[in-house]
């Protein structure tokens, strides 16, 4: 069982992260990123199943299942990379 206790600093702490939050606001998804975490989590998936065994069998579905949304989600690539571009020019 895990006892939290509320002790002013806790507090102060958890309204801090809580202001960050809002301030910085949501940021865009990169879908790219999801393409590439799939590719590479697909040839680590093969990999280990090549030297290790079926077990890791999860690593491919999770790779196919990664650069599936990313694939899906090709259309807002460039509304990604031009959004980052101008955050970054903002900072």
């Amino acid at each position: 069982m895990l006892l939290l206790l509320e002790t002013p600093q806790n507090v102060r702490f958890s309204t801090l992260i809580l202001e960050v939050k809002e301030v910085k606001g949501e940021k865009p998804t990169d879908y790219r990123a999801f393409l590439i975490i799939g590719i590479s989590l697909i040839a680590v998936g093969i990999s280990l199943i090549s030297a290790v065994g079926p077990a890791f069998l999860g690593f491919l579905a999770c790779g196919v299942v990664f650069m599936a949304i990313g694939l899906a989600n090709r259309d807002k690539w460039a509304k990604s990379k031009s959004s980052m571009r101008v955050r970054d020019e903002v900072a």
